[in-house]
């Protein structure tokens, strides 16, 4: 493979929820991959509005990936953020995950 579609970039500050911090470091190495041609597209996994503020002046980002789903929506605003930017929000574990999210659901 010479060019990679889409690549995410996932950060694990906190598992299964996004982490306050600066990613300029990892989304300015990816925008050099991209300019290089051996990236077409950037996504962000794991990651706060302010996070994809701050990706979003070092390259387009096309795409983010977060945990949602019936139980844990807290990427409401996000989402609608997202959309009126026209960025793709692709949730991760949208059916609960590992554990069913009815066992969750009942355990609040």
């Amino acid at each position: 493979m010479e060019v990679l579609d889409v690549v995410n970039l996932r950060l694990m500050g906190d598992i299964h929820a996004p982490t306050e911090g600066s990613i300029e470091r990892e989304v300015t190495a990816l925008a050099e991959l991209q300019r290089q041609g051996l990236v077409r597209h950037i996504g962000l996994s794991n990651v706060t509005s302010a996070q994809v503020a701050q990706a979003e002046k070092i390259a387009p980002i096309v795409c983010v990936q977060n945990q949602y789903n019936l139980v844990q929506r807290g990427d409401d605003a996000l989402v609608d953020e997202l959309a009126e930017q026209g960025i793709a929000y692709v949730p991760f574990f949208p059916l609960g995950g590992f554990t069913p999210i009815q066992r969750r659901a009942c355990q609040r």
